[in-house]
């Protein structure tokens, strides 16, 4: 049977260029762990006793000597199965010059010179002539190693191409595999690792993480790069966690297109340097339309936090709009641009097909595309899909926001968004993405009936939290131990109770009532994933972690087993992605049981009941953890808590945007109204 690449060392069927350099350095006497990281594709993993290297090298041998017999132009082959090691000569005896040899034995000066060489030759000619051969006949046969080496390179060193088929080079069990998965070649396979990032392996039946990772070094090696032009981007051979701690411009190149503000490159005659609404007299530092956002996004909130996401969004889909649909430079807009914006953004949908009517350039799916993709994913676009009303109205807020700056700071000569009237939110709100009590009973139920593992308590805990303290994702991602403090009253005699102390919106601190609850729930949670109650365990625990039996490697990042993001040991702290997307998840499995349901429903001519039921599925799907602030209010407010106590828990500057969760419920409108109707058709 024939050895698959596990027992071979190399996923390769082939030798490359890359071989024939490890093999040459080998020969030449360097270290052979130095060398194997420097050129094999086997170098994907810790090799301390060098046993991968070792089964490649010899790999690489067998190969040769295999091409050796198809081949009689190769000169003394086997000489390259010769180690290193032995073609050392030994340094025997040091060999002293005739004057040493003189003061050594003849320090009166009793013999003659003729005398004296021929004692030395008796008692060094021997050794002198052996190691003299010795050398002689080591450095023949290094030169038909050098030899060997030249002409196998005449007769393996053709480098890959993008055309070339994958069963030219890899295991014929791998290439069938990947073949599967319609990658028939070199340029398909880079294509497709570039476009799903590190892990696009577990698209392929059947090929690991070990395999994958020697495929990606091996299509890095400097021979392979010489030879194809397109590169494997740094996201598909860096896991997530190492890419945060690198430059922009080391995970992408930058380049003019639909791609994030950081990879952006502004050719001159989008830079904005000619911008026709630049100020003549500009004293400020900014030299570009690139560089005034970013000045703008500095100047504004601090870094990275939810606000500076937010404001960074707008500037770069204004950025990318006015570049790539209007082809113009930032600081070249007019106020009919900016009427268009308007225009554009609320007829923009996710649907492939632009709308009928559709008066832009690009269609819509050039703008598009699913939530959460990395931003150095070539996928990725500025919009996932249909604004509401509120985001248009906070987009062009923002962008205004942007403008006006621009013109304070001298920047530009006027602000084109002045010409523009201001869009208006609904005057009459009402709030939709919040579950009913009939909903939230569901997935509470739905919960009680699945496994209790550790995606049970994690889940528990963040339904029930949040349902009773309306945090935002940023809030409960960052919250501590340490954040929760005890309510001093000046009575004396009251059970005291508790505030989490958070930093919300604006960078505002603001404090949020822990109910007995949510307390005897954190206690719980901390419980299960280790540690003690809030009071015995750490300060710095993060309210939502990890369980401390998924810490295998600790102070690295690792994947996370619920949810298959990247997590850090160190800190115990989960990504706000991994909160969201467990949450998403779970909202998905919750309405498996609605579809069977909805299922018998229509077997059973209830359609009626099929539709409510699948209007509820909708929602449910439709689910994230701003629902669950959203449920928080207007369950609260429901069940008798005051407006006030809301304003202040949700953290609200006014009582009107509390007063949103105020509605009279449909069902008792409806109740009047049909109990009116009966009435008067009674009579």
């Amino acid at each position: 049977m024939k050895k698959s690449w596990i027992h071979q060392g190399t996923v390769l069927i082939r030798i490359g260029k890359h071989h024939l350099a490890f093999l040459r350095a080998y020969l030449e006497g360097l270290d052979i762990g130095d060398i194997s990281q420097r050129y094999l594709e086997t170098a994907v993993e810790p090799d301390s006793d060098l046993r991968i290297a070792k089964t490649t090298l010899k790999w690489i041998r067998d190969q040769l000597m295999v091409v050796a017999k198809r081949s009689s132009k190769v000169p003394n082959p086997r000489v390259i199965l010769i180690n290193p090691d032995k073609l050392v000569v030994a340094n025997q005896k040091h060999l002293p010059t005739l004057e040493e040899f003189r003061e050594e034995r003849d320090p009166y000066e009793m013999y003659g010179e003729s005398e004296l060489i021929e004692m030395f030759q008796e008692e060094f000619g021997g050794i002198s002539g052996k190691v003299d051969r010795k050398s002689t006949r080591n450095e023949r046969l290094r030169k038909k190693q050098i030899d060997a080496l030249f002409y196998f390179e005449k007769l393996l060193g053709v480098a890959p191409t993008e055309s070339d088929s994958l069963h030219g080079w890899l295991d014929p069990v791998l290439a069938d595999r990947l073949q599967v998965a319609q990658i028939e070649n070199i340029g398909q396979l880079i294509a497709f690792v570039n476009s799903h990032g590190y892990r696009w392996w577990r698209l392929v039946p059947r090929i690991g993480e070990k395999a994958a990772a020697q495929i990606i070094a091996w299509l890095n090696t400097e021979s392979v790069q010489e030879s194809i032009k397109i590169r494997v981007g740094k996201r598909s051979s860096v896991k997530s966690s190492a890419l945060k701690t690198l430059e922009p411009a080391e995970v992408r190149a930058k380049q003019f297109g639909m791609v994030p503000i950081e990879y952006l490159m502004l050719p001159d005659q989008f830079s904005g340097v000619a911008g026709k609404n630049r100020n003549p007299s500009n004293w400020t530092n900014i030299v570009d339309d690139y560089d005034a956002i970013h000045k703008w996004l500095k100047i504004r909130t601090k870094p990275n936090s939810h606000t500076w996401r937010n404001y960074r969004k707008e500037a770069e889909r204004f950025l990318l709009w006015a570049i790539l649909e209007k082809q113009i430079p930032l600081s070249s807009v007019t106020g009919d641009e900016c009427s268009d914006y308007i225009l554009f953004l609320s007829l923009l949908d996710s649907d492939p097909s632009s709308p009928p009517g559709w008066p832009f350039k690009m269609p819509c799916s050039a703008w598009t595309a699913p939530r959460f993709l990395e931003r150095s994913d070539p996928k990725w676009r500025p919009f996932e899909g249909k604004l509401t009303n509120a985001s248009i109205h906070q987009a062009v807020t923002i962008v205004r926001s942007l403008f006006s700056w621009l013109l304070d700071v001298g920047y530009l000569q006027h602000n084109p968004w002045k010409s523009v009237p201001l869009t208006k939110k609904s005057s009459r709100q009402t709030v939709t993405r919040a579950f009913s009590f009939y909903e939230w009973n569901y997935l509470l139920n739905f919960l009680e009936n699945q496994e209790r593992d550790s995606k049970y308590d994690r889940m528990r805990f963040i339904l029930i939290f949040l349902h009773g303290t309306g945090l935002r994702l940023s809030e409960i991602v960052n919250a501590r131990i340490s954040d929760i403090k005890r309510v001093q009253y000046v009575q004396s005699g009251l059970k005291p109770d508790y505030e989490l102390v958070v930093v919300g919106k604006g960078n505002i601190e603001g404090n949020v009532t822990l109910s007995d609850k949510c307390l005897n729930e954190l206690d719980r949670y901390l419980h299960k994933r280790g540690l003690e109650n809030r009071f015995q365990c750490p300060e710095n625990t993060y309210l939502i972690g990890r369980h401390r039996e998924s810490a295998m490697r600790k102070g690295k990042s690792i994947l996370d087993e619920d949810t298959e993001v990247v997590v850090d040991i160190a800190d115990d702290k989960l990504q706000s992605s991994a909160i969201y997307q467990s949450l998403k998840q779970f909202f998905k499995k919750a309405i498996l049981p609605l579809k069977e349901d909805i299922r018998v429903a229509e077997e059973n001519q209830n359609f009626e009941y099929a539709f409510s039921l699948r209007e509820m599925a909708k929602r449910i799907e439709s689910g994230s953890t701003h629902w669950l602030r959203h449920t928080c209010a207007t369950h609260m407010l429901a069940s008798g808590v005051s407006i006030q106590t809301m304003q202040s828990n949700l953290r609200h500057k006014s009582v009107d945007t509390t007063s949103v969760y105020i509605n009279q419920e449909s069902s008792v409108k409806n109740a009047e109204i049909n109990a009116a109707m009966d009435l008067l058709y009674k009579r």
